[in-house]
């Protein structure tokens, strides 16, 4: 047999071997924050706002494109995770074989239509005619580098979910520095290299990405491991493919309807004028920071308890529910006391207009308290999806973050104004962590949550 990889997350202590998890996929979270950051800055610098209208209207659409391999990705991550788990690395090997099939499918599918309808889209998406056809080179470079994005993940989600987490963060790390570096030079040019402007920033990104699916695959085939990447060898198993996209569907539907619902409190806040629209871009950055830590609190969950239900640990997974959420309450109530007490210096990175700041303050306010029973939701989710029930989230997720918020957003802000739509929110966080906790208080996730039976 192949060489051993991964860890195997069935026998050690639970919070530390949660805590070695954690931290890795923690960091490579914000490095990919800082890694776009600075492409902004680099972008804005010297190409200008032109530039950064052409990255934001592109935003959305290579958004969309990953969303179907974040699905893809995350159903591989559990299923792997399970056979992983029940020692079972023949399988594991079977289902990236077929995971690696469905992707080059999807990435040719999507990719054509995408290269295809790119300039339709844009026109669809009203993008400025000064930025259009920097747009459309941007965003063609960018899709013709989606397989390499891709592959990356893919690796990624295959290491974390045998236990490793700490390689796809040293990938991460050569190629953002790879990026960082290339961005300046093919932007404003160097030496022999001419000035490629907005093309070059794409250029740089995809060379970035092609390096850190180079460097994970020779470490896969220097370690000669079970976990064997060849996209140019077919593998197809119907039953195995309607395993993955049994889960891997919800997972991608969530996230349209995440963005989709937002996207509905966004035109709402933008309703009350044009401070409360320029609040949206600091309550986004504020959640996406503060989701940050309890994002990769919940993929830890996931990928231990889905290793522990493989191995029918069933009571080991109720212990690292419990050691989750503890860890998760002490984390948010950290964060959620610093934000409190420290409006000013949190807003003040983003801002300086003081009705701005108060719209702000106000969200800080009202949600962050709250917030403790997010992080409790996202290790609940962890557990779910963990235990392939996928379906289950999207279900709480549409009821709640789709139809309810919407519902109490427009009952509340006509009397409440922004502070309506906040509460709205903030219920709604309220009882989706409740419906997440009854469910697995009702040990309902036990049937049939063991994939390799």
């Amino acid at each position: 047999m192949a060489n051993h990889i991964g860890t195997d997350l069935t026998e050690a202590k639970v919070v530390p071997t949660l805590l070695k998890l954690l931290i890795p996929i923690l960091l490579s979270n914000m490095l990919n924050v800082v890694y776009n950051i600075v492409d902004s800055i680099w972008i804005g610098n010297i190409i200008g706002p032109l530039g950064l209208s052409a990255v934001a209207v592109s935003f959305p659409i290579m958004l969309i494109m990953g969303s179907f391999a974040f699905g893809v990705n995350m159903a591989n991550g559990v299923i792997v995770s399970q056979y992983y788990g029940a020692k079972d690395y023949d399988t594991v090997s079977h289902v990236i074989k077929v995971s690696t099939t469905l992707g080059v499918i999807i990435l040719v599918t999507v990719g054509a239509l995408m290269l295809i309808f790119s300039r339709n889209i844009l026109v669809m998406m009203k993008t400025p005619e000064n930025a259009m056809d920097m747009a459309l080179i941007y965003l063609r470079i960018s899709i013709l580098g989606m397989p390499f994005a891709y592959t990356y993940f893919f690796i990624s989600s295959i290491l974390r979910a045998v236990g490793d987490t700490v390689r796809p963060l040293i990938f991460l790390i050569v190629s953002s520095i790879i990026n960082i570096i290339l961005d300046p030079i093919l932007i404003k040019g160097f030496w022999i290299i001419p000035a490629m402007g907005l093309q070059g920033a794409a250029i740089a990104t995809v060379i970035s990405q092609f390096t850190s699916v180079f460097i994970s695959t020779t470490y896969l085939r220097i370690k000669n491991s079970f976990i064997k990447i060849n996209p140019f060898i077919f593998t197809f198993d119907l039953n195995m493919t309607k395993k993955i996209l049994k889960l891997g569907i919800p997972i991608s539907f969530n996230q349209f309807i995440v963005a989709f619902g937002w996207l509905v409190i966004t035109r709402l806040i933008s309703s009350f004028g044009e401070a409360a629209s320029a609040t949206v871009a600091i309550v986004n950055r504020v959640e996406s920071l503060f989701i940050m830590p309890m994002g990769a609190l919940g993929n830890a969950v996931m990928t231990m308890s889905a290793q522990n239900i493989g191995a029918k640990k069933l009571e080991r997974v109720k212990e690292i529910l419990k050691s989750g959420i503890i860890i998760g309450i002490i984390i948010s109530s950290i964060m959620s006391i610093f934000s409190i007490t420290n409006p000013y210096l949190l807003i003040r990175m983003f801002t300086k207009d003081t009705q701005v700041f108060e719209y702000a303050r106000s969200y800080i306010y009202t949600i962050m308290p709250i917030f403790i029973f997010y992080s409790v939701m996202f290790v609940c989710n962890g557990v779910i999806n963990g235990a392939g029930k996928t379906i289950v989230i999207m279900a709480f997720t549409t009821s709640t973050t789709l139809i309810l918020r919407t519902i109490l957003a427009y009952a509340l802000s006509p009397h409440f104004e922004l502070v309506g739509i906040w509460l709205s929110m903030g219920i709604c966080y309220i009882i989706n962590t409740f419906f997440s906790m009854y469910y697995l208080k009702s040990n309902k996730w036990q049937k049939n949550a063991n994939i390799t039976n």
